[in-house]
């Protein structure tokens, strides 16, 4: 398994872009660190179709997460992507994944537009990524 310890929040926001751009197939930005209303990653920085929020918390664990998480959800509404996503340096069950996938199912197809760190290991471990 890669260590994601060493990573700052914003250079793990920088691999979630490049790992999503990757499985979306579009282009994606991410923007300067600071206060983001809720967008770290997005393919139109004017109409924001695609959200995916970067949550590095590797050391925080789940229950943090989950706070962090509940904190955007009024954030999503005000946006009203077309698809959300969530990244995370935290390892999940498939209840949690369900658990952050029901905050914000109106946006996400199912429970698999929440990456854990398991899923960003997995893809970073295959040949051709």
């Amino acid at each position: 398994m890669y260590n994601f310890n060493n990573l700052s929040d914003f250079e793990f926001e920088i691999l979630c872009k490049d790992i999503m751009q990757k499985k979306l197939g579009i282009q994606l930005y991410t923007f300067q660190k600071g206060r983001d209303g809720g967008i770290d990653i997005t393919d139109n920085p004017i109409k924001k179709n695609v959200i995916i929020q970067a949550k590095h918390y590797i050391n925080s664990g789940y229950s943090n997460l989950l706070s962090a998480l509940k904190a955007e959800v009024e954030k999503v509404k005000k946006l009203q992507p077309k698809r959300y996503y969530v990244c995370c340096a935290v390892k999940l069950t498939a209840g949690n994944k369900e658990q952050i996938y029901n905050l914000f199912s109106e946006y996400m197809e199912s429970a698999n537009n929440v990456l854990s760190l398991l899923d960003i290991n997995d893809f970073l471990e295959k040949a051709d990524n």
